[in-house]
Formats: C-alpha cells, sequence, structure tokens
C-alpha cells in the first residue's frame, strides 16, 4: 500500500491530497479482495424490516464488488483503469414503497460511482491575494467536492440490469401493511457470512458434528471403533481399543414403517423388576412400555390352569344356551331378572327379550273379560252400520261432521257422502198485484244463515190489452251471477236469475214492469229456490 511523503516548508499540492486518499482507496480495495476475491460480488448489512404501511425499511449496508480505480479523472489526477474491488455504501436507514399488492416485488442494490456535493469553491488570486477567485479563474463556476461509491437501493416487480437482488417482498391481494413473514431472502441475494459467523461454523468443512471419545465419568481412554457389521448389514458392531465388543442392539432393525411399526429408543430395568422400553414414531414424545419377564408369564399359566378348573366345575349348575339349538337359532347368552321389571330377561348377540310372568298372562285374561264387556254394554248407544244390509246395500263404516262445511258425513269403504241440514235448501214464493195501474213491482226478501246460491224464476202479466213497454230486476245484497228474460207476448214477461248470497246479510230482490197504458189488473211475482254452499 503506497503513503505519500511530504516536507517541512513544502509547498502542498492537490495531487499530495489526492493520491493519498487514492492510495488508501486501492488499499481497501486490495484488502477487500484478499478477503472476497476478485470477482466477488458480496452484500452486507441492508436488512430489510416493515414500515408503517406498504413501507419497508431497509438498514445501512454496504456492497463489494469488483471495478477499477477511477474510471474518469479524480480531480486533477487522471483516470486509473487498473481492476480493484470497490465498496458501495448506504449510510442511512432507506424507506421504499411497495408499488401494489397481490404480488411479488424486489428490493434490489446497484453500485453506482459519482460526483457531488457541487460548490462555488474560493479560489487563490495570485494578481491580489488579498480577494479570492470565485470558481476557477474566477468563473464563478461551481465543482464537486467528493467522488461516491454509493450502493443505490430500489423496488421493483423485476431487476434493472446492473442491480443485485436482496430481498424478495411477497404481497397477498388486499394487504394494507408489509408483516415480516411476507420478507424473505431473494434468490442468489451476495450475502455472504461475516468472520465471526465463519469462526463460529469452521467445524462445516469436516461434513459433520465430532464426538469427543472419553472423558466422562466412569469412562476409559480406549478408542472406540463403530461400524456397519459386515456380515448383518443395518446393525452395527464396536469395538473398544483391541476387544470386539459385538454388535449393538438396534430400535429400527426389521421395523417395516408400513405396517406401524414404530423404533425403540431406550430400555431399563424399572423398579418393579421388569424391563421398560420407551417406543414411538420418529420426532415424537417417547411412549414407556412394562415388558413382562418368563416369570409373569409361568404366573398366568398357573393362574389360567386354576381359573379354567375353577369354571368347570361349576358348568352343572348353569343352563346351557345352545341346548338343541339348530338352522337359524340364536344362542342364548344370558338370562337375567330385571331389577326394574321383575321379569325374565333373555339376551343374544342380536337382540334382548322379556319375558312374562304367569301372574302377566292372569292378569291380561281379567283387563280383557272386563274390557269386553265395557264395550258391549255400550253397544246400545251406537248406530248399526249394517242395520238391514241386503242386496247390493253397502255398510257405513263411519258418521261424522265436517270441519270445513258443519255437515253430516257418511262414509262407506269407496266413498264420502255430505249429507244436507236443516236450512241448506228453501224455497220462496213472492208476488205483487194492481189494479188499473201502468206499472208494477214485487220483491222478494230473504235472510241466508249460510252462504249460497239464490235461483229466482219470475213472470209478470196483464189481463188487459196494454203492451208491455219495460222490466227489470234489481237486488241489494246479492251478487248477480247470470240469467234471462222473454216477453216476447208483449203483455208477458218469464224468465229466471242467479243470485250469490252471504251468510247474515239480507238480500233484496225486485222485478219492476212497465206498460204502455192503464190495465184493469198486473200481475208480478215468482218462486226462489235457496241452496247453500
Amino acid at each position: 500500500m503506497d503513503r505519500q511523503i511530504v516536507y517541512p516548508a513544502q509547498i502542498p499540492l492537490d495531487s499530495d491530497q489526492l493520491n493519498a486518499q487514492r492510495n488508501a482507496y486501492v488499499g481497501l480495495g486490495q484488502l477487500a479482495a484478499m478477503a472476497y476475491g476478485w470477482a466477488t460480488i458480496a452484500a452486507s448489512g441492508f436488512a430489510c424490516t416493515p414500515g408503517d404501511g406498504l413501507a419497508l425499511t431497509v438498514a445501512p449496508g454496504s456492497l463489494v464488488a469488483p471495478g477499477v480505480i477511477d474510471a474518469v479523472p479524480y480531480g486533477t489526477l487522471g483516470a486509473v483503469a487498473s481492476a480493484s474491488v470497490k465498496q458501495f455504501t448506504s449510510r442511512d436507514p432507506v424507506s421504499l414503497t411497495v408499488p401494489g399488492t397481490g404480488a411479488a416485488y424486489t428490493v434490489y442494490v446497484a453500485g453506482i460511482t459519482q460526483d457531488a456535493d457541487y460548490t462555488v469553491l474560493p479560489f487563490y488570486n495570485a494578481a491580489d491575494p488579498s480577494v479570492t477567485y470565485a470558481g476557477a479563474g474566477n468563473s464563478g463556476q461551481s465543482a464537486p467536492t467528493v467522488r461516491q461509491d454509493l450502493a443505490r437501493l430500489g423496488i421493483g416487480a423485476s431487476i434493472p440490469d446492473g442491480s443485485l437482488p436482496l430481498w424478495t417482498i411477497t404481497v397477498p391481494s388486499g394487504a394494507t401493511a408489509i408483516t415480516a413473514d411476507m420478507i424473505t431472502q431473494a434468490n442468489g441475494a451476495p450475502f455472504y457470512d461475516t468472520i465471526p459467523q465463519l469462526q463460529a461454523g469452521k467445524q462445516d468443512t469436516l461434513g459433520f458434528t465430532p464426538v469427543q471419545q472419553g472423558g466422562g465419568t466412569d469412562q476409559t481412554d480406549d478408542k472406540v471403533c463403530i461400524g456397519n457389521a459386515s456380515d448383518i448389514s443395518g446393525i452395527l458392531r464396536y469395538r473398544a481399543g483391541t476387544t470386539d465388543m459385538g454388535p449393538l442392539v438396534s430400535g429400527q432393525y426389521g421395523a417395516v414403517s408400513a405396517n406401524g411399526d414404530v423404533p425403540i429408543y431406550a430400555q431399563y430395568w424399572s423398579i418393579t423388576g421388569r424391563p421398560m422400553v420407551g417406543y414411538g414414531e420418529t420426532g415424537a414424545a417417547i411412549n414407556w412400555q412394562l415388558i413382562a419377564t418368563y416369570a409373569d408369564v409361568t404366573t398366568e399359566t398357573s393362574d389360567r390352569v386354576a381359573a379354567v378348573s375353577a369354571v368347570q366345575s361349576q358348568l352343572p349348575d348353569y343352563v346351557s344356551g345352545i341346548w338343541y339349538m339348530s338352522g337359524a337359532d340364536q344362542q342364548v347368552n344370558g338370562l337375567t331378572v330385571s331389577g326394574n321389571t321383575g321379569r325374565p330377561q333373555v339376551f343374544t348377540v342380536a337382540a334382548d327379550y322379556t319375558l312374562g310372568l304367569y301372574s302377566d298372562v292372569t292378569t291380561e285374561t281379567s283387563d280383557r273379560v272386563a274390557a269386553v264387556s265395557a264395550v258391549q254394554s255400550q253397544l246400545p248407544n251406537y248406530v248399526s252400520g249394517i242395520w238391514a244390509l241386503s242386496g247390493s246395500d253397502v255398510q257405513v263404516n263411519g258418521l261424522t261432521v265436517s270441519g270445513n262445511t258443519g255437515r253430516p258425513q257418511v262414509f262407506t269403504a269407496t266413498t264420502i257422502y255430505e249429507l244436507a241440514e236443516n236450512g241448506d235448501v228453501s224455497l220462496m214464493p213472492f208476488s205483487a198485484t194492481g189494479t188499473d195501474v201502468a206499472s208494477g213491482s214485487a220483491t222478494l226478501t230473504f235472510t241466508p244463515t249460510k252462504s249460497g246460491t239464490l235461483k229466482i224464476d219470475y213472470n209478470a202479466g196483464t189481463a188487459g190489452s196494454a203492451k208491455m213497454t219495460n222490466w227489470g230486476l234489481s237486488a241489494t245484497g246479492a251478487t248477480y251471477l247470470g240469467g234471462a228474460g222473454n216477453n216476447a207476448g208483449a203483455n208477458l214477461l218469464a224468465g229466471s236469475a242467479l243470485y250469490s248470497v252471504t251468510a247474515g246479510v239480507t238480500a233484496a230482490i225486485t222485478l219492476s214492469v212497465t206498460f204502455s197504458a192503464s190495465t184493469p189488473e198486473v200481475l208480478v211475482g215468482g218462486t226462489a229456490i235457496f241452496v247453500a254452499s
């Protein structure tokens, strides 16, 4: 690394200061090349955390990348195209706004070199040292005062040329804020471990984690060798010092995972005097289970023989559940007396049956005799449905009153008949007579107890020679449904009309006629029939 030399009373030159900085710049680049290599791009820092809303905060960081010392002149020094490793920095936290939602975006960084902090500098005026120039040659022009190697950060759906990915931001549709789980390190991000991280992971180069041999309580320093048994693959054998100790017991050998077999992890002798084994799924909690000893088996054998002998001695006292069983018969598995009913209960595999007592039969006989006697005593109060039944007559099965119409209903096996009741049909006359008159009228007034239809047959005429010039029907409390009248005889009228009437509403229907002149006698009237709905 080069260093500038200056002397007392030497006239200071701008190149001395610029070269001092360039030499330090080159030295740092060489040092970075020793650490990362001449072609490596590495990033450090740039931690990415959620900001407010859809914003991110990227911490300060630096980017090491290959370049040249100075691609353009540095102050009064010329450009130097020699290779160097450059450090681009971002000194302060940077806030970035995520462009949208429902997509993945990349936080990227690019290394740029720029001259900045332009200002109009004071220059020495040789003609009049007391008055400085404003800018070189008193031009008044500003000049850069610092050359910056900057790490410029950005975010977008794609990575611009010359930029490097740092973080991937995956934003769900409709999100209103960035959360930590949306931020992941981008593929190809040039982050490398620091020297302390490398020191902590130096055993990684071994490819395995070493285990200390010996040094524990009640342990010797003998060399221990463990390896796959050459005679039984999948079983480990070990040797302590020069002594072959044989195979290690495997907790997995022979297990078939597809059949639900699980490994045994540990075994010890419990306080119960039996071995205890621990087993379970890989990664799951260990289940512990006692294992029987041979003494447990022989004890159980003796107990079984004694128990069978005791049961066999009691069989003559039991009722057989398969006696004479054949075909679809079912074995009786149990015969008990119910604590609730006091009756015997029979149990099979398929169903349970409750048996009756003899007292149940005698009680039922008494109840039947009493019930028959009670029914027979009520028969005189009933209407016979077969009285005088003969020929093609059919039996009446029921006689009721309709809940809809309120009329009696007669039921046979095939038909329902609704009977009429008082007020369902009514016949009514109405008439009027006039003497020496030229007109006449007659009115039928009727208040039905039920709604229905009213038919009127009406007529009018005179014995004189006057001609009928006009006639008509008018009604109140009734709705005209239709009808027709005829006075083709000139002095004689006949016709019929239908009206609907409502229960409780008085209907008044008037027949009126007019003649061409006074006539000795005018007769008006008719008959009406009402049929309830």
